[in-house]
């Protein structure tokens, strides 16, 4: 049964969006890990800040390719607005054993991360917003 769940979710183009703009984003901060001597400080903050930097309005360079964006569950203004806790723990939970394969059961049963659940955000599409 979750199996074919899954198979129906990862059809989606909503799910399957969000999975590459993670792995896109995975590959960057690997990526920045290589540079000598800061590469891993560098990576490091660019996985933890990506969705909260003052620059990216919400949106991680994988979220961006695919019109993205981490909005406040409450305000709906993105996370770019100096909310780094909440990129922070959202990240956390992705490398945090048991809890990230909890997070992914989540997020194929409910097409949302208990990630968001839990720092009160959401993952929307941009033209969906509303100014």
């Amino acid at each position: 049964m979750f199996y074919q769940l899954l198979i129906q979710r990862i059809k989606t183009q909503v799910v399957l969006e969000r999975v590459v703009a993670l792995i896109l984003d995975a590959s960057i901060s690997l990526a920045l890990s290589i540079i000598p001597v800061v590469g891993y400080i560098v990576g490091a903050l660019y996985f933890f800040l990506k969705d909260a930097l003052p620059f990216s309005n919400g949106e991680s360079f994988g979220k961006h390719l695919y019109q993205l964006k981490l909005v406040d569950r409450e305000t709906t203004q993105d996370l770019g607005k100096g909310k780094f806790e909440k990129s922070i723990i959202r990240s956390l939970i992705l490398i945090t054993p048991i809890i990230n394969i909890i997070d992914i059961v989540y997020f194929i049963k409910h097409e949302h991360r208990l990630a968001d659940e839990w720092v009160n955000t959401l993952v929307i599409k941009k033209e969906n917003q509303e100014a």
